[in-house]
């Protein structure tokens, strides 16, 4: 195969490659939601909110955002003195 062809092929996959990249990141979910006490609806500032790969920590009025990989992952949420609470996204 002539060189020219040969970086023109590489190029292509190259493209094909960052395009599926692309692709692939926009299946990326972002759940935004704040966490609340179940009886008196208080928020909970700076609960921990863990999903595989990643986590973050509630601001002062309980809310978080946090991006998931898959849509099917699940949330795991957990505060001092509570018990640890799972949610599928």
């Amino acid at each position: 195969m002539p060189p020219y062809i040969r970086c023109m092929t590489a190029r292509r996959c190259l493209l094909l490659v960052a395009l599926l990249r692309g692709l692939l990141a926009c299946t990326q979910t972002v759940v935004e939601a704040r966490v609340l006490d179940a009886e008196d609806r208080s928020p909970l500032a700076f609960a921990a909110v863990a999903a595989p790969g990643t986590s973050v920590i509630t601001n002062a009025d309980g809310a978080f955002r946090i991006t998931l990989e898959r849509s099917t992952d699940t949330l795991r949420i957990s505060y001092l003195g509570y018990l640890p609470v799972r949610i599928t996204a």
